[in-house]
């Protein structure tokens, strides 16, 4: 028979990384009633709960968690992040800032308050706590790629190419840094560049979003017609998208097919008859 709140508590520990969540919970339980004033175990609870969703009996646990231990970094980092899907962004930020108040070096609190950052399209504060992630775990391409993001959108440009390379580096295999590179690349009218970084991603992982950005490369690149046969793997996927089919009938356009654009077109606006791209095309070129 077990007699420690720790063998408990370890057990409960084991049940949740083998993806047992209900047994988990029962092991934190029964160490909470061992010792109502272990805190690790009301820890444990509520980010279990939190898992799980059940989001206010999660943040009732966490506070009770740090009640007995107000020095539990990740006790904070957990009701930060309940409290931010509750939508109280305020109150989040201020744990996290608890948490890395008493543990700076703890990475998943800087990556907390950096994607709530980007949420409310602070980049600057956004950027300089990524910069924190990477400098804990420079080998972490995810990180990398966050920090681009965030130079990008503040349009440092050459630091954000600087950031993809450096997650490319970190994992050659990571496709959203490749995408993010080409997409950049793009926007840049490097459209060589854009064309390679964007085929890798497309390598690495098939994606919606990149195989359209890789369209438009294609285009910018005078590729018609294997730009179509892209926009149309696109409409195999999701064959009622009107702005894939507006493209879809620009690039017949282009190839000189006025009945296959018109048609385009109009399957465009019976997806959404207030698209007002694809009613321009169809009115402008007497389709």
């Amino acid at each position: 028979m077990m007699n420690t709140i720790d063998n408990w508590n370890n057990r409960g520990v084991a049940f949740l990384s083998q993806g047992d969540p209900i047994l988990a919970e029962e092991a934190f339980r029964k160490a909470i009633a061992e010792n109502k004033k272990d805190g690790t175990a009301y820890n444990n609870l509520g980010f279990l709960l939190e898992q799980q969703n059940r989001l206010e009996e999660a943040e009732s646990v966490l506070e009770k968690a740090i009640q007995l231990n107000a020095e539990s970094a990740s006790a904070w980092l957990n009701l930060g992040n309940i409290r931010v899907r509750r939508g109280l962004g305020e109150a989040g930020a201020e744990c996290y800032t608890r948490a890395l108040e008493l543990d700076p070096q703890k990475v998943q609190a800087w990556e907390s308050l950096s994607a709530l950052a980007m949420l409310q399209q602070e980049w600057e504060t956004a950027g300089k706590c990524w910069q924190q992630t990477v400098a804990l775990q420079p080998a972490n391409a995810r990180y990398w790629t966050q920090l681009g993001l965030c130079h990008a959108a503040r349009s440092k440009m050459e630091d954000a190419v600087a950031c993809f390379q450096q997650a490319i580096a970190a994992d050659v295999k990571y496709p959203e840094a490749w995408g993010q590179l080409g997409i950049l690349e793009m926007a840049r009218n490097n459209f060589g560049l854009a064309h390679n970084a964007l085929h890798q991603a497309l390598i690495l992982q098939d994606d919606l979003q990149t195989r359209y950005h890789y369209g438009i490369t294609l285009l910018s690149l005078n590729k018609a017609e294997e730009a179509a046969r892209q926009f149309d793997l696109m409409l195999k996927e999701v064959p009622d998208d009107p702005k894939i089919l507006t493209e879809r009938g620009v690039i017949a356009l282009g190839l000189g097919d006025k009945p296959g654009a018109a048609v385009f077109f109009k399957a465009a606006l019976q997806a959404d008859p207030d698209y007002e791209r694809a009613a321009s095309y169809l009115k402008n070129h007497d389709l």
